[in-house]
């Protein structure tokens, strides 16, 4: 920063001014000064530290052996800790194989409920989505792989808390969106897939979100304006009390639903189990 601090020093000082509550996560791959900077950040608040395993740091032999080092060098106890696999945006079918290949390598780490909490996360979304007018669905695949990889697991070890990216790719690289004319698009989070409603270029024809929105409601497939802010708008946008707003805020209205979605999937699936 302009002022000589890290990044992170910089965020986590004014997260701390205004009273938030975050926790550090750091990388295997973290260098010996974003360390230091974390250790500083982890005396001062209090509140531990996250670690990130990505999958080629779980292969590696010494992986058990590096994650010891970073707690140590942070002055945290693995009670302290946030374990995060991040399995980033891999293949994950077929689920079975997955799931046995990733406990077998988790399993080399020892004890997971030492930890302070246990966490897989990934993304299925595709990164360029691969949908031609005017749609389709594409499969939930992080959701699918994930109630594969608990019903991998044998009775009394930890089972991992669920997190994703919502509608993100981790490879996701922003563009000028005054220089591109993408199209106009709904992503609507169901239980198994995301049903992607596509037109032509947004800037061109905005009010074409009115017909997307409208579709949702028609096809059976709306939750309700009370599901999600997200659906709170979409309903008015169907029925065109609301403008089409702007692009960058349908990523919005999307990810509030899927937040929704993820969270009744859980408390179904954990119900049920």
């Amino acid at each position: 920063m302009d002022d000589g601090k890290l990044p992170i020093t910089y965020v986590f000082d004014a997260l701390r001014i205004v009273g938030n509550s975050a926790v550090p996560v750091l990388s295997l791959d973290a260098t010996p000064a974003t360390r230091a900077a974390v250790a500083a950040i982890v005396k001062v608040d209090g509140r531990g530290l996250g670690v990130r395993l990505r999958i080629e740091h779980l292969m590696k032999p010494g992986c058990k052996t590096s994650i010891d080092a970073l707690m140590a060098d942070a002055g945290v106890s693995a009670g302290q800790t946030d374990l995060i696999i991040d399995l980033g945006a891999p293949n994950f079918e077929p689920y079975e194989e997955f799931s046995e290949a990733l406990l077998a390598a988790v399993a080399a780490l020892g004890d997971l409920s030492l930890f302070r909490s246990y966490v897989v996360v990934g993304s299925a979304f595709p990164q360029p989505l691969g949908i031609n007018k005017p749609g389709g669905d594409i499969p939930r695949h992080d959701w699918k792989f994930y109630k594969a990889l608990v019903g991998k697991i044998s009775n009394g070890a930890r089972v991992p808390h669920y997190g994703d990216y919502t509608i993100v790719n981790p490879e996701f690289t922003p563009m000028d969106m005054r220089r591109v004319k993408s199209s106009g698009k709904l992503v609507y989070a169901e239980s198994e897939s995301w049903c992607v409603r596509k037109g032509g270029a947004f800037r061109d024809n905005p009010s074409q979100m009115h017909d997307h929105c409208k579709w949702v409601l028609d096809a059976k497939k709306f939750r309700g304006s009370g599901f999600s802010d997200g659906d709170a708008f979409i309903e008015k946008v169907a029925y065109k009390t609301a403008k089409p707003s702007n692009q960058p805020f349908w990523k919005q209205v999307a990810i509030s639903h899927h937040i929704m979605q993820v969270l009744e999937d859980l408390s179904k699936y954990a119900g049920a189990a």
